[in-house]
């Protein structure tokens, strides 16, 4: 889940493009985002939440490179895997620089959760 707080017109555009914008990745753009590949969740005149899928790696680099292209918004990104892997980016402008924190940590697998009834290792 992505979620971006910032102006009502960023995030226009931001929502029209898919967060497809100039300056990213353009092989993580296609493959990840764009208007087809995004679900918009949540849309009020200052906070836009979407979903969207990833494979492998968190497009930490993509995130950083969206909050570089548009410096004024507030950006955070959760993601929680079917092998339980799960991470929080939390990224906005500081004097000039990016801010960026990042909190990595693992949960239960799919199939720990539907079928493992004994916890005890």
């Amino acid at each position: 889940m992505l979620e971006i707080r910032g102006s009502q017109q960023i995030l226009d555009t931001l929502e029209q493009s898919g967060i497809v914008f100039e300056g990213g990745d353009t092989q993580i753009a296609e493959r990840f985002f764009g208007p087809n590949n995004i679900h918009v969740s949540h849309r009020s005149p200052r906070h836009l939440v979407v979903t969207y899928e990833f494979r492998n790696l968190p497009v930490y680099e993509y995130l950083k490179q969206l909050l570089v292209a548009h410096p004024t918004v507030w950006i955070k990104n959760d993601y929680k895997t079917e092998e339980g892997y799960c991470g929080l980016w939390i990224g906005q402008m500081y004097n000039g620089s990016p801010s960026i924190q990042e909190l990595e940590w693992t949960e239960l697998a799919q199939e720990e959760e539907a079928y493992r009834e004994d916890f005890s290792v």
